[in-house]
């Protein structure tokens, strides 16, 4: 084996482990940490109405935080976790574009 075979194999190695350590640390960050403020805000008035408020126009209303919230709530009910999943699934998406 070359030296730039071994050298590129170790990067390679080290970029993925990175990801996956990132990954871990997201979905255990998402599962234990207490809600904060912005996220119960979020959570109170725009995904919990019965009407679809996640669309109306707000300084502090992330349209697309809160659609993703609210879907994520729907699918899996909820829990901290939920309220942050769509959190972890685009650190996932982001992971798995850098490392590969």
């Amino acid at each position: 084996m070359n030296y730039t075979r071994v050298k590129q194999f170790t990067s390679q190695g080290l970029l993925i482990a990175m990801a996956v350590f990132a990954v871990v640390w997201v979905v255990h960050r998402a599962a234990v940490q207490s809600i904060t403020l912005d996220e119960a805000n979020t959570y109170r008035y725009w995904v919990a109405t019965q009407t679809p408020s996640h669309w109306d126009p707000h300084s502090n209303n992330h349209v697309l935080n809160s659609a993703l919230m609210r879907l994520s709530i729907w699918l899996f009910g909820l829990s901290t976790f939920t309220v942050r999943y769509r959190r972890c699934s685009a650190d996932l998406f982001t992971s798995s574009r850098c490392s590969g």
